[in-house]
């Protein structure tokens, strides 16, 4: 995977006036880290291995150490109602005692933009204001679970990705 560009800072039009202007870039003015570089470094943690899948919302991994890797997501087109997906995820061959980690990115969950409206939108945000955003952005919504008879449910919301972490052996 790829990205056009890494920051919204180009010098053909100049300085930015604010940040989450709706640029191409993972990086926002002031070094501000937008929700799709929050995604790339999730999608960081999949395994090297891919694995066999049906399913166009997902994409199954394998870690060297056996740990399968699986990422889920329900996207939508800007200005379009996406859906809410419950995902009920069926492992073969996965002890029913596996643990599984399971992180999210989502409106509110890694999302520095979110952070930003919530702090009132400043226009040319402090130092500080910009490492709080970072911090948002790193902060991201993980929870261990347990596979119960080789099966577990995922919530997913609009615009979110999910990363499921399954133990190897």
């Amino acid at each position: 995977m790829s990205f056009w560009t890494f920051s919204d800072v180009f010098e053909e039009d100049g300085v930015k006036p604010e940040p989450f202007l709706g640029y191409f870039g993972l990086i926002a003015p002031g070094g501000i880290r937008k929700p799709s570089f929050s995604a790339f470094a999730m999608l960081h943690r999949l395994g090297n291995e891919r694995l066999a899948n049906a399913a166009k919302d997902a994409l199954i991994t394998r870690q060297p150490d056996g740990t399968l890797v699986v990422a889920v997501w329900s996207e939508a087109d800007p200005h379009v109602d996406g859906v809410h997906k419950q995902m009920h995820l069926q492992f073969a061959h996965v002890p029913a005692d596996a643990a599984v980690r399971v992180t999210r990115l989502d409106a509110t969950h890694g999302n520095a933009m979110a952070a930003y409206k919530a702090m009132g939108s400043p226009r040319y945000p402090t130092q500080v204001q910009i490492a709080q955003l970072n911090v948002a952005s790193e902060t991201w919504s993980a929870r261990n679970y347990g596979v119960e008879g080789g099966r577990i449910d995922v919530d997913v919301q609009v615009n979110a990705l999910v990363l499921l972490e399954v133990a190897g052996k």
